[in-house]
């Protein structure tokens, strides 16, 4: 698994569709590599710096603290993306010291744990696209956190 920054161009036309969809806010998110891919989606989810509020929180089916306190990866916010869109993060080059170190801490445990954060991606995923009438009140509440996957996978892939 890679870090990725996802032109902003993008990140602004799947705002058009689904307005969960996170902004870049004038700075360059990073972005977990490829999470998982079903057909010919491929998902990323976006990173979150740490914040004092993570700490209070627990792993959830759409949130997933990365360890001591490096920030959270958003699974709820995860996107489609072509490649196309795609800007690979070269860690080495950033000149910020504390930022570098951070992304080193969080690309290592990323790469550590790639199997179980592809399992959540997909569990969350399949619950999110799964009809509201089969969803306990607890699914439902996760589902309406998450950016509608089925919806942004039909129109993503007209982004020119």
């Amino acid at each position: 698994m890679k870090l990725y920054n996802i032109r902003e161009e993008y990140i602004d036309y799947l705002r058009t569709i689904d307005e969960k969809v996170p902004q870049n806010k004038g700075e360059k998110r990073p972005f977990v590599g490829i999470v998982f891919s079903i057909d010919r989606h491929t998902y990323f989810a976006p990173l979150s710096s740490p914040k004092p509020k993570h700490q209070r929180m627990k792993n959830a089916l759409d949130f997933h603290k990365i360890d001591k306190s490096y920030g959270v990866i958003n699974f709820n916010n995860m996107i489609p993306v072509p490649s196309s869109q795609l800007l690979l993060i070269d860690i080495s080059g950033i000149t910020n010291a504390t930022y570098k170190t951070l992304l080193q801490n969080q690309h290592r445990y990323i790469k550590q744990n790639q199997e179980v954060l592809e399992k959540k991606a997909r569990n969350l995923y399949n619950l999110c696209c799964r009809d509201i009438h089969e969803l306990s009140a607890f699914q439902l509440k996760v589902k309406g956190r998450c950016v509608d996957f089925k919806k942004i996978q039909k129109e993503y892939i007209n982004f020119k």
